[in-house]
């Protein structure tokens, strides 16, 4: 950062930005490169470029992207970056001037700036005088959870259409702002491979990407062979990688009228390490980083013409592909949630997506919505592709295999009711356009007898946590009442003014107030005498505790999905979380927890002391909640359980018997289908939710979209009472499964709780939190938090 703020100081080339800063308050930089008179200029330029991309005539420089190190660990672009940026600021040969003149380069040195340092911090730790190169040194084996991801344990490189990182939207507001004809994304690969760069394989390109962009991307790779050619760099483009999920940072520009390359370096994971090829060391990384960064500039100078074309005509074609098609946009529904409603029109404004009022009422899966619950998104507009990509529920797919996720439908991640409408719907459904939706504050009476939180609102839960650290106590309702004319449903939460700690009462008050952007409904009431159901002081009103939550992370568990739960937590719902290795389990004093979780990951190998005091820890009053493999281990440990309950074995292959016959043969080229069949890389499935269980308040309807990925999933109970979510008879929505793992999958267990002793199971076949931006179902993370431990036993 200092050298590149001293490079803009020394150069009337280069402009640097501070664009935004990582959770480690870390700052992202965006440089621009070019001749000093469009530097001069640069804002103006930017402006008569967006011009042109919205449909102006005109002429101006080439736009290209360089983005650096994504995953922190893959360090040789973000130190190739500041080669780059030299070269771009010092170079006086008539190539670098002619370069500048046509072209203005966006630098961002590191995408990751977090997960940089940690691992810069790890190899450089490790370095002795002596380069080590054996792979099994300590160097070139970080400790969990890697550099990888950003301070949350994150992969960036997916959160380009979630867009809820503060790195992603800073990154997402500079490309809109500038649209780059070209954008370069570096990272590194394993150290036995070579060098890649797109196309990537053929059949796994997005259809929704132009026929075009793909064109230009194989004509820019024609620039990076001739260089690597040049300097005797062994590469591949065609294998391997895929342009299919528009959340990575070489496929989304694609959507745009961008050229997005992927470039993946074999990696050194440190200084200097054996490979099959011999010594691979971290400068030549650098290096070849530092070619492929320049052959990307010599390409799009070259090709400039052509990629203006591609990209100024992008949007007129897309108006044209939006004029043939059948549907005139999708209506989207809000359930009662207006701040998980915001945060989903959040998204697409981030990605330029237009959103209308609707004009009229819609039904929607068998419920009539008003107007004022409705908005509407067309596809004629700029972004028709996008839109498409965002609401479109694919099943069926050209190719099976997927380097990521194969469904991410935007509103299915919500849980938001949706449908597309025709043409002629479309015209009589546009009023005026949104750009937020309006604040309801609530009206807090501090004289109140109690107050009453809205457990369908999202944020409905950081009001709560807030009354608990402030001194108040709570009751959640596990019956629906009514009371001054108002309707709750069972899982509304009631703030007893009597119970508040002495002297707190202004405190509780105050964090009784939701913030603009929470839109948490609270209502004052003046009485606990309700006019139907339960009375405010009912036995059926559950007290409700501030959780002291433990998060199991460490070796051989997903740092992807403790991060997501550490994310939603603590920094969505400000609930404090103890992060406690696997192995510390023996020696801590569990009583400190109320609630310890479990995500998907390997736990085999834990002593049998460590066991019995987490079972005994159950038993005492403790929660228990695992998702995934966690799950399965959780029921297979008839430590835990006191029972000889087995893992489901369904979705297994059985080894073929003998004697059946004539063995079955297969061909060896048809493995990756095959193998691609026998998964669930991500998809998106239907369950019914009992949204009458503690599990399920807040929810209002049962049909509940999930995400699922892998083919092992919970073993039903016995005990109907305890299959909190139950998978429907045909539940895939959007991505691909194959119809064996369909079948497996119908009917099975989404969710599941059990009573052990005095406390509690809560085991999750899914990932409700995926990503950050899956909201229609992080809540059953909240609600395990503040109901687990309020579920009665029923022996039926």
């Amino acid at each position: 950062v200092q050298y590149m703020k001293a490079l803009a100081a020394a150069s009337d080339r280069v402009e640097v930005e501070v664009t935004g800063h990582t959770y480690e308050g870390r700052e992202l930089l965006l440089m621009s490169v070019s001749a000093p008179a469009n530097i001069a200029d640069l804002d103006g330029l930017r402006k008569r470029h967006m011009a042109r991309v919205n449909g102006d005539p005109g002429k101006g420089p080439t736009v290209v992207a360089l983005g650096y190190s994504v995953h922190g660990n893959e360090a040789s672009g973000s130190n190739a970056s500041m080669l780059v940026a030299y070269h771009l600021a010092a170079g006086q040969s008539n190539a670098v001037r002619e370069l500048l003149n046509n072209t203005v380069v966006l630098l961002d040195p590191s995408f990751n700036p977090d997960g940089l340092s940690r691992f810069a911090q790890w190899v450089n730790s490790h370095k002795g005088r002596v380069a080590i190169s054996d792979p099994a040194s300590r160097e070139h084996n970080e400790a969990w959870p890697g550099g990888r991801t950003n301070h949350y344990w994150f992969d960036l490189n997916r959160d380009w259409l979630p867009a809820q990182l503060p790195e992603s939207r800073a990154r997402l507001t500079w490309f809109h702002r500038w649209r780059p004809h070209v954008l370069a994304d570096f990272h590194e690969m394993g150290t036995d491979r070579t060098f890649f760069f797109q196309p990537g394989v053929p059949s796994r390109t997005n259809p929704l990407t132009p026929g075009e962009n793909v064109e230009l991307t194989n004509a820019l790779a024609s620039y990076h062979a001739e260089a690597l050619d040049r300097n005797g760099v062994l590469y591949y483009s065609q294998e391997g990688f895929d342009d299919f999920y528009y959340g990575k940072g070489s496929t989304y520009p694609d959507i745009h009228g961008s050229v997005g390359i992927l470039f993946e370096q074999a990696s050194a994971r440190g200084h200097i390490q054996d490979s099959v090829s011999g010594r691979l060391g971290f400068p030549f990384a650098v290096r070849n980083q530092f070619l492929a960064s320049l052959s990307t500039l010599q390409g799009a100078n070259a090709l400039g013409e052509r990629l203006a074309e591609n990209l100024y005509s992008f949007h007129a074609k897309a108006r044209a592909a939006a004029s043939k098609d059948a549907r005139g946009g999708f209506v989207i529904a809000d359930p009662g949630d207006s701040g998980r409603v915001r945060e989903f029109l959040d998204v697409l404004a981030i990605h330029n997506v237009e959103v209308f009022a609707a004009r009229r009422g819609q039904e929607i899966e068998g419920t009539r919505y008003t107007p004022d619950k409705l908005y509407f998104v067309p596809l004629d507009q700029a972004q028709y592709r996008m839109v498409r990509a965002l609401f479109e529920m694919p099943t069926e797919f050209r190719d099976n295999t997927f380097y990521d996720v194969s469904a991410w439908t935007l509103p299915l991640a919500f849980g938001l009711p949706f449908k597309s409408i025709s043409r002629r719907e479309a015209g009589q459904l546009k009023a005026g356009m949104i750009a937020t939706v309006a604040a309801s504050p609530a009206s807090i009476n501090p004289d109140a007898y109690a107050w009453v939180i809205d457990w369908r609102d999202f944020y409905a839960a950081r009001v709560l946590g807030r009354v608990l650290r402030a001194g108040g106590q709570a009751r959640v309702a596990t019956k629906p009442f009514s009371i001054e004319g108002n309707d709750y449903p069972a899982g509304s939460v009631v703030i007893p003014a009597a119970l508040i700690a002495d002297g707190r009462r202004d405190d509780v008050l105050a964090a009784l107030q939701p913030a603009p952007h929470e839109r948490v409904r609270v209502t004052s009431v003046a009485t606990g005498l309700t006019t139907k159901g339960i009375d405010l002081g009912s036995p059926s009103m559950e007290p409700v505790k501030e959780p002291r939550v433990a998060l199991v992370v460490g070796r051989r568990i997903s740092a992807y999905e403790a991060g997501e739960i550490w994310h939603l937590l603590d920094a969505r719902f400000a609930v404090p979380v103890s992060l406690l290795e696997r192995g510390a389990l023996a020696r801590v004093d569990l009583s400190r927890y109320s609630h310890i979780l479990m995500v998907d990951g390997n736990y085999e190998g834990i002593d049998s002391a460590s066991l019995q005091k987490l079972a005994n820890w159950i038993r005492a009053g403790g929660v228990l909640a695992a998702q995934r493999a966690a799950a399965g281990w959780v029921l297979a440990t008839e430590q835990l359980l006191g029972e000889a309950e087995k893992r489901d074995e369904t979705g297994k292959e059985n080894a073929a018997q003998e004697g059946a016959g004539r063995p079955e043969q297969r061909t060896y080229a048809d493995r990756d289908d095959w193998q691609a069949r026998k998964v669930i890389g991500g998809a998106i499935f239907e369950a019914q939710l009992d949204i009458s269980h503690p599990l399920g308040f807040g929810f209002v309807s049962a049909r509940m979209p999930v995400f699922h990925r892998g083919t092992e999933w919970i073993k039903a109970s016995q005990n109907g009472f305890e299959n909190v979510a139950v998978y429907a008879q045909s539940p895939l929505l959007a991505g691909f499964a194959s119809e064996e793992n369909i079948t497996a999958l119908a009917n099975s267990v989404s969710i599941r709780h059990a009573r052990l002793g005095r406390g509690s199971l809560v085991l999750f076949s899914d990932i409700p939190a995926f990503r950050a931006f899956w909201f229609g179902t992080s809540r059953l993370w909240l609600n395990t938090i503040y109901f687990g431990s309020i579920v009665e036993r029923v022996n039926p």
